[in-house]
C-alpha cells in the first residue's frame, strides 16, 4: 500500500496513483491508501491496521515531503551581432542588427522526500532512503513526482525490498 499524507488531497491522490502505477510496471500489486482509508474522517490506528490488513498488502510505503524550495540560475547577457556592408563607388554602407540573449532569473524547483517502507505484519522499517528531486523552470508536481517514483521503484527493487508476487496456481 502506498501512503502519500500529503495535505492537498489532489497532490496525494496523484502521488500514490503514480507509485501503484510504477510498482505496477515491476510486476508488484499496489494500492493506494486513499481509496481504503478515504480522508473523509479521522481514522483509529486500530481502524488504519484493520483497512491495511484487509488489503492483504505485505508493506506500506511511507512517502513524506520532507523540503520544497527553488534555486535561482542567472543565465548571463550575450549578444550577436549580424550586418552586411556594401560599397557604392568610395562610399560603404552598413546595415546591423544585434540580438541580446539572456540577462535573467529562472527558477528550478527542489523537493525532498523521505521514504519508508514498513513491513505491514511486524511494523518494523524494512527500507528507507531519503531523496531530492529536481526539474527545469517548467517542471511541475506531476513531473515531479513522476521522476521520484521512477527513481524509487528502481531502487526498491534492486534493493531487493519488492519483487513480484507468485501466482497461486
Amino acid at each position: 500500500m502506498v501512503v502519500a499524507p500529503f495535505s492537498d488531497l489532489e497532490s496525494r491522490k496523484i502521488a500514490e496513483d503514480v507509485f501503484v502505477e510504477q510498482l505496477a510496471t515491476r510486476g508488484v500489486h499496489g494500492i493506494s491508501s486513499i481509496t481504503i482509508l478515504p480522508p473523509t474522517k479521522d481514522y483509529s490506528k486500530e481502524e488504519i491496521a484493520a483497512a491495511i490488513r484487509d488489503t492483504q498488502a505485505d508493506g506500506v510505503l511511507l512517502v513524506t515531503l520532507t523540503d520544497y524550495y527553488t534555486q535561482q540560475y542567472y543565465v548571463p547577457g550575450s549578444s550577436t551581432t549580424t550586418g552586411t556592408a556594401t560599397i557604392s563607388g568610395d562610399i560603404i554602407n552598413y546595415s546591423g542588427r544585434t540580438q541580446n540573449y539572456g540577462g535573467f532569473y529562472i527558477s528550478k524547483p527542489r523537493v525532498h522526500y523521505a521514504l519508508k517502507l514498513f513491513d505491514a505484519s511486524t511494523w518494523k522499517v524494512a527500507w528507507l532512503a531519503t531523496s531530492v528531486t529536481g526539474g527545469n523552470a517548467f517542471a511541475k508536481f506531476d513531473t515531479l513526482i513522476q521522476s521520484l517514483a521512477e527513481t524509487a521503484v528502481q531502487k526498491l527493487q534492486e534493493d531487493g525490498a519488492i519483487r513480484k508476487k507468485r501466482s497461486s496456481r
